[in-house]
């Protein structure tokens, strides 16, 4: 058994998930303030783990789990003050921007969305059994630095021989760098309360998106702004596969960068609808445990 010597301190806690990451980067940042003295801190033991070759341990959890990453995900982590953290201790300053409902100001975008102006980045495939999942929904994200008019944007989404579409057909305002949803309906009691800028398919409520693989485009007087593929595949439900925040942008179009997310934002549910995929790190990599023999 291996011991580590810890402040028994939230914070610490979560800041000591990458202490060895940080070894790895140089500089390696600083320790938060807090007393130095020896009788406040306190004992833990911590279980035995192989990890792969190259990858670095940041988080042991009481089941018997591990995450390990490779040294350069690590330092990309550290280095980028948002990756790796979870939602749940963000600040207010992490928070999702907020949807305008009113006219735009000097803010608003001068051109009109061109590709990569608007792109998908998290999916919750199936919340459920069956073909009455009302609670499925796509997360979209602006890349620009202005305020977007969504006006005229068109989705589509292979349906069998035909298509689900959504089309928005008055201005509804999106503020730089901020995210809305596709939904099978805007009814809170049905999709499971989602926040912020919901948008709902034609025909709502409705299973839109297949639970095995699908398509799904989003467009703007003809011009293609985004499409999402991913493949058949069995995946756990209740749970939203999400591109990392602290990815490079060019891992986005391979499905298998997407990871299952895990930050609950409802009972039973996890993902990070409306808000930035903090809770999940590029390059991650779960990895077995083995456990010494109680003494």
């Amino acid at each position: 058994m291996r011991r580590l010597m810890v402040r028994p301190s939230p914070l610490f806690v979560v800041v000591s998930a990458w202490l060895v990451a940080a070894s790895a980067c140089n500089p390696v940042p600083a320790l938060p303030g807090g007393p130095s003295d020896a009788a406040t801190w306190g004992d833990v033991v911590l279980p035995d783990a192989w990890i792969p070759d190259g990858y670095l341990i940041t988080e042991l959890t009481a089941d018997g789990g591990a995450t390990a990453v490779t040294a350069a995900a690590a330092c990309e982590a550290i280095l980028a003050p948002d990756a790796g953290r979870d939602p749940g201790l963000a600040g207010a300053a992490d928070a999702a921007p907020a949807f305008a409902d009113a006219s735009p100001d000097a803010s608003a975008c001068a051109s009109p969305l061109a590709l990569g102006d608007l792109v998908f980045d998290e999916v919750m495939i199936a919340t459920e059994p069956g073909s009455d999942d009302r609670g499925q929904w796509l997360e979209v994200k602006s890349t620009r630095a202005c305020t977007i008019d969504l006006l005229g944007l068109h989705a589509t989404a292979l349906h069998g021989q035909s298509f689900r579409t959504l089309d928005v057909t008055v201005d509804t305002w999106l503020p730089a760098g901020a995210f809305f949803l596709i939904a099978d309906t805007t009814d809170p009691t049905e999709n499971n309360a989602l926040p912020g800028l919901v948008l709902a398919w034609a025909g709502s409520p409705a299973d839109a998106i297949h639970k095995t693989s699908d398509v799904i485009t989003l467009s703007v007087s003809g011009v293609t702004l985004d499409t999402l593929t991913y493949p058949d595949k069995t995946r756990p439900e209740a749970t939203s596969l999400a591109f990392p925040a602290g990815c490079a942008p060019g891992l986005r179009a391979a499905f298998a960068n997407w990871l299952p997310s895990t930050h609950s934002w409802a009972p039973g549910l996890y993902g990070t609808p409306g808000a930035p995929n903090t809770d999940v790190m590029c390059g991650a990599a779960k990895v077995a445990m083995c456990r010494a023999p109680r003494r």
